[in-house]
C-alpha cells in the first residue's frame, strides 16, 4: 500500500517521468489497471474495504465509527483460517489496533516513518521466521502523505524552487482549501515535494522486494501494489483528502504482478479496491465470504464481465460519533471546523458525498447541492457537469446509487462503543493532520 499516492503521481501511468521505477517495472512484466476506484477518500474507511471487500455502508468505518467491529471477516483472518501466516507492517497509525483494522493478523509491527524503521523490522520478521506456511504479507509505506519532505531531492520542483525553499511553504489544509485558485504557485510546490515523496515511497517498495527475494528466493510471491486514495492540489479548490469523491482523491494506481500463467497487459476494465479481497483469495484457492458486492480483477485485456456501478463514499466529519462521545472525536470535529474556516455555503465541502460510475459515466451527489454528472472519457478532469444536459440518465444513477447504499447500510454494524485512543496515537494523528494539534 502505497499510501496516499495519485493515479497520475505513477510515472507508469503516463503523466510524470521517473517518479516511480520499481512500481514501473512491475506494471511492465504485469498487469496494470488503467481505471481503479478506491471507495473512499482516506485512510480508514478505504482500508476496511481493501481488507473486508465490503463498500464503506456495509462495514460502517468512516468519522462517525473509527472502530471497526470485530464481527467483520477480514482478508487476513480467511487466509489465517486457510492456514496462511499472516504479518502486517504499517506506517499509518490508522492502519492498526485504534481502529481495530488488524483482526486476522498473527504478526502486527507498526512502524515509525523514516527511512529505515520498517526495513529493519521487516529484516527482523524475516530473520527470525521459522515456518513454511504460505504467507500474507501487507505493508503500508506512509512517504507520499501531508506534510511532504520531498523524499529529500528537487527533481519535481519548479526550476526557480531549491528545496530548501520549498520546505519553507506553509502546507496546512486551512491555507488553501477553497481559496487554492488563488494560491496555484504555490501549489506547484507542494505538488513538488509530494512527488518526490512518492518516488520515496517507491525506493522503498523496491527495498520490501529486495528483502522478501533475498530472504527466500525459492517463494513465488504475488504482489499487488495500489493505495487507499490520492491526494488534490488545487482541483475544485481542493487539497488533501478530505470533502471529496472526485478523481483527484478516488483514482488509484493498482499493478499485479507474478500471476502464474498470465501474460502482461493494460486493463481497461474499470475495477475498485474492494475486488482486492476476493482476488487474493481467489489466487489462493480459498472461498471468498459470501455476499460480497465486489468480484475477481480480470487479469486479460478483453474480459468479457458484466457492467456494474462502482461506488464511493465520504461520511462529512463533523457529524456526531456515533454512540459515546470521546475526546477522539470532539478534536477530529474542532480539526474539520477549523480547516474550511474560508469556505462559504457554496462551496462543495460540506455534507456527505457520494460517487457512481458507471464507466465512462460518473456520478457526484452532493448532500447539500444538486448532483453533478460526467463523463470521463472526455472530461476526467470533471469540468463540464453535464446534469442540464442529461436529466434521464442523472435520474437513473441517482436511482441506482441510493439502491446501493441502501441495501449496504442494511448489514451494517450497530453502535459501536466509544473510540479508544492511546496518547501516542493521537499525537500521530494530529501530526498528519487529521486532530486538532493542542
Amino acid at each position: 500500500m502505497l499510501d496516499t499516492t495519485r493515479r497520475d503521481a505513477v510515472s507508469a501511468y503516463g503523466e510524470w517521468a521517473n517518479t516511480t521505477p520499481t512500481l514501473d517495472a512491475l506494471a511492465a512484466d504485469g498487469l496494470r489497471y488503467a481505471h481503479a476506484y478506491a471507495q473512499a477518500p482516506w485512510t480508514l474507511p478505504s482500508h476496511a474495504t481493501l481488507f473486508t471487500g465490503l463498500l464503506p455502508a456495509e462495514h460502517g468505518v468512516n468519522w462517525r465509527r473509527t472502530m471497526a467491529s470485530d464481527d467483520l471477516v477480514t482478508l487476513a483472518e480467511v487466509l489465517a483460517d486457510a492456514g496462511y501466516e499472516t504479518a502486517a507492517f504499517s506506517e499509518n497509525p490508522w492502519v492498526g489496533p485504534a481502529a481495530n483494522l488488524v483482526q486476522g493478523f498473527e504478526h502486527y509491527a507498526r512502524i515509525r516513518p523514516g527511512p529505515t524503521g520498517l526495513e529493519e523490522a521487516l529484516s527482523a520478521w524475516l530473520a527470525g521466521r521459522r515456518s513454511q506456511r504460505p504467507i500474507f504479507l501487507f505493508v503500508n509505506v506512509l512517504d507520499a502523505h501531508y506534510p511532504y519532505r520531498g523524499g529529500g531531492n528537487a527533481r519535481f520542483l519548479p526550476p526557480e524552487v531549491g528545496l530548501l525553499a520549498a520546505l519553507r511553504f506553509p502546507q496546512d489544509v486551512e491555507d488553501y482549501l477553497c481559496t487554492a485558485r488563488r494560491r496555484r504557485a504555490a501549489l506547484r510546490v507542494l505538488r513538488g515535494l509530494y512527488l518526490g515523496d512518492v518516488s520515496g515511497a517507491d525506493a522503498k517498495l523496491g527495498r520490501v522486494l529486495e528483502l522478501l527475494r533475498d530472504a527466500d528466493a525459492a517463494r513465488s510471491w504475488i504482489r499487488v501494489v495500489t493505495s487507499d486514495h490520492g491526494e488534490h492540489f488545487g482541483e475544485h479548490s481542493l487539497v488533501s483528502h478530505q470533502f471529496s469523491v472526485r478523481e483527484g482523491v478516488l483514482r488509484v494506481p493498482l499493478v499485479v504482478h507474478g500471476l502464474p500463467d498470465v501474460r502482461p497487459a493494460v486493463i481497461q476494465e474499470p475495477v475498485q479496491l474492494a475486488d482486492v479481497m476476493p482476488s487474493l483469495l481467489h489466487w489462493a484457492g480459498v472461498p471468498a465470504p459470501a455476499g460480497l458486492r465486489s468480484r475477481v480483477l480480470p487479469s486479460v485485456a478483453d474480459a468479457e464481465l458484466p457492467p456494474r456501478a462502482i461506488v464511493a463514499e465520504f461520511a462529512e466529519p463533523e457529524a456526531p460519533a456515533l454512540g459515546t462521545e470521546s475526546d477522539f472525536s470532539r478534536k477530529a470535529r474542532r480539526r474539520w471546523r477549523a480547516v474550511r474556516v474560508h469556505c462559504e455555503p457554496e462551496d462543495r465541502v460540506f455534507g456527505a458525498m457520494r460517487a457512481l460510475v458507471r464507466y465512462p459515466m460518473k456520478l457526484v451527489w452532493f448532500e447539500r447541492h444538486p448532483p453533478q454528472l460526467y463523463d470521463l472519457s472526455q472530461d476526467d478532469g470533471e469540468q463540464r457537469d453535464l446534469a442540464a444536459e442529461r436529466p434521464r440518465l442523472l435520474e437513473e444513477l441517482v436511482a441506482e446509487l441510493d439502491r446501493v447504499v441502501e441495501d449496504a447500510a442494511r448489514v451494517a454494524p450497530g453502535v459501536p462503543p466509544p473510540t479508544p485512543m492511546d496518547a501516542d496515537t493521537l499525537r500521530e494523528l494530529e501530526a498528519l493532520g487529521y486532530l486538532e494539534a493542542p
